[in-house]
């Protein structure tokens, strides 16, 4: 996560499930911080190879501005 002098943050990560990061959207804009401004800037399907299995997951980059940083405000 960073956030620049304009109060825009972006997160990236990544997941491997895709359900898990609309989730992680939902909780984040729910919060007192973001306002409802994040959103998908991009998400890309990868594959690999772990402990032998091809596994899948997602790795994103969310955007949005940071409205507040009053953990106490709502």
């Amino acid at each position: 996560m960073s956030i620049n002098e304009k109060h825009e943050v972006t997160i990236t990560g990544g997941s491997y499930s895709p359900r898990a990061i609309g989730e992680f959207i939902t909780a984040i804009n729910d919060s007192p911080y973001f306002g409802g401004s994040i959103t998908p800037s991009s998400q890309e399907n990868k594959q690999e190879i772990l402990d032998g299995v091809m596994t899948s997951y997602e790795l994103f980059e969310l955007k949005g501005k940071v409205i507040n940083y009053d953990m106490r405000s709502k």
